[in-house]
């Protein structure tokens, strides 16, 4: 086995923990099922069947040899149509035995041959599909028939789309089809689930697999993969859509919450209900006691991540050394002062790091890269210029906004969710088919809570998108129009200040979105309505991260006091080591 070889089975293997320690359920629905296999001893006790030959008994009772042939033949046709019976057959006790070796819970949905009730089935199916990691399902849940089986992935998938707003999921197809038929199967499958919105970026005939961003199908006859031998290949399977640096850590760092959930759950005991309930009646306004009790939680998950090392198992320095290793060279000539790029550019700054603007190959070998030479960087790591970019918008957007109205953001609720207006709320203004004004609220936070009816002017900043700015310059990313990515600058001039009136909402105490009435249930555009006396209609796009708000609102507290002379301008040089006194 070749070095490289070595680095794709340590990546693959990495990528596999997670999965193995990230899968917990499945669930299976055959209309074919039964407990077990017939055992050898039960074979053994039937009654053997005794071939007849012609003979005279002496009492004109003899069996004749045509009567033999007919009785064999008839054996015969009932053989064969035991064995395709049992070609759809599915046995409980293996797979369930299978998947409990693997440390996964195995439920299943049993309807009869007949499906007499299909609403109840198909409520029952997705009812059990949305609370599993793995779901494997028979093509023919009705007599020979695979529209149910159809209709039954649509709504998984739709669900998945416009529900979750995205999840990861694997659909196991297990079929008695013969060879002749899985294309078939896997191509009518792959429809089904399209119809209901998931893509497929790649479909496999060979494989009999379809993958796509997070989620993946795959046909497995029961002919050839026996119940036992279903949960090795589906967490495979799983392990392709998995694959990466953080859905590692992401699946990770859910597994390690499941595995302290009971503990955290004892760190909220029912003796402490009095003490909320004081709290919260002492406390102006009384929702907030109520957000403090998020972030605890929130406190004692991130506590659970720090006990199994999550962050250094799957984000650290020998993780992205197998990463770097697996991923090809680059095909484009990426330099910085005539040095390459490469993989051993990239491993020395994954060991080394930057020492000041230096990165430290050896000793005696510093190399100074300015700030403007370092996208270089990033560009040899996504293989091109446009990638970069394109992966860093997307980045970007992650690690500074909390939610989105035009990202992959689970904002629709069974609760009706509406957005409120805070701190670091993104708005946008219509001014006409192609024209927007962008806002950011800097109004502190405890200026946008008990409002109850009343009316209070908010702060907020206006952003200019990056076109509009000198040097094109961008700090925060937003998407916007069918998922446009608009490009915007947040500069922090006390002159882009503007001011809304709005009006607080009688049982909350915020400043409440309402929902587009256009809008489809499961695609909410959420709009806030100004207070003014020629009122405003602005659009609700998202809204950044706390901590990120706080930055920016410290930014402009710094911008706007930033006026005249406050102290002596040598003793500021000198503070920056520039003079000496």
């Amino acid at each position: 086995m070749t070095r490289e070889d070595d680095a794709k089975k340590a990546w693959r293997e990495h990528c596999k923990s997670a999965v193995r320690k990230f899968v917990m359920t499945a669930v299976v629905i055959d209309n074919e099922a039964k407990l077990d296999s017939q055992s050898e001893d039960e074979t053994a006790n039937k009654p053997e069947m005794k071939v007849a030959v012609s003979h005279d008994d002496g009492l004109a009772g003899g069996y004749s040899q045509e009567a033999n042939d007919s009785q064999c033949q008839e054996s015969d046709l009932s053989d064969e149509r035991n064995d395709t019976a049992r070609d759809n057959e599915l046995y409980i006790r293996p797979i369930s035995d299978a998947f409990a070796e693997e440390g996964i819970t195995c439920s299943f949905v049993l309807p009869n041959r007949t499906i007499t009730d299909k609403p109840a089935i198909l409520e029952r199916t997705l009812k059990a599909a949305t609370i599993s990691d793995i779901v494997i399902i028979d093509w023919y849940l009705s007599d020979k028939d695979p529209a149910v089986t159809k209709e039954i992935l649509e709504k998984i998938a739709r669900d998945d789309t416009e529900k979750e707003k995205g999840r990861l999921r694997l659909i196991c197809v297990y079929t008695g089809q013969t060879d002749h038929g899985m294309d078939t199967v896997l191509e009518d499958a792959c429809a089904a689930l399209e119809k209901g919105g998931l893509k497929f970026d790649h479909i496999d005939k060979e494989s009999g697999s379809a993958q796509g961003k997070h989620y993946s199908l795959i046909v497995l006859s029961k002919k050839k993969v026996s119940g036992n031998e279903l949960p090795p290949l589906l967490l495979d399977a799983l392990a392709d859509i998995a694959e990466g640096l953080l859905p590692s850590f992401a699946l990770a760092a859910v597994a390690a919450i499941r595995r302290n959930v009971h503990h955290i759950i004892t760190r909220f005991p029912r003796g402490l209900d009095a003490a909320y309930v004081a709290n919260r009646l002492i406390t102006d306004p009384p929702g907030d006691v109520a957000q403090l009790l998020r972030e605890l939680f929130v406190s004692e998950c991130d506590t659970a991540l720090g006990l199994e090392k999550v962050a250094d198992n799957y984000l650290g320095k020998r993780v992205i050394s197998d990463w770097l290793k697996e991923r090809p060279v680059s095909t484009e000539n990426f330099k910085i002062k005539n040095k390459p790029v490469d993989r051993e550019f990239l491993e020395c700054l994954n060991q080394n790091g930057f020492s000041g603007k230096k990165v430290i190959f050896d000793d005696n070998n510093p190399l100074t890269i300015k700030e403007e030479k370092r996208s270089q960087i990033s560009f040899a790591i996504h293989g091109s210029a446009e990638l970069a970019k394109e992966g860093e918008r997307a980045f970007a957007r992650l690690v500074a906004l909390k939610r989105e109205a035009f990202g992959n953001t689970k904002i629709v609720s069974d609760n009706r969710w509406r957005p409120s207006l805070t701190l670091g709320t993104i708005l946008s203004q219509e001014v006409d088919a192609e024209t927007f004004i962008y806002y950011y609220c800097l109004t502190p936070a405890c200026d946008t809570v008990r409002l109850y009816d009343d009316k209070r002017k908010f702060i907020l900043m206006e952003l200019k998108k990056a076109n509009e700015v000198k040097g094109k310059k961008t700090n925060l990313i937003i998407g916007h129009l069918a998922n446009e990515s608009i490009k915007l600058f947040f500069d922090p001039q006390p002159y882009l200040i503007t001011t809304f009136w709005f009006e607080g909402d009688q049982e909350t105490g915020r400043v409440m979105a309402e929902a587009s009435p256009e809008a489809s249930p499961d695609e909410k555009t959420f709009y806030f309505n100004s207070a003014d006396s020629d009122p405003v209609k602005l659009q609700w796009l998202g809204e950044v991260r706390r901590n990120r708000a706080t930055r920016d609102m410290a930014e402009l507290n710094r911008q706007w006091l930033q006026f005249g002379i406050g102290d002596s301008e040598y003793l500021r040089l000198a503070a920056k080591g520039s003079a000496t006194l």
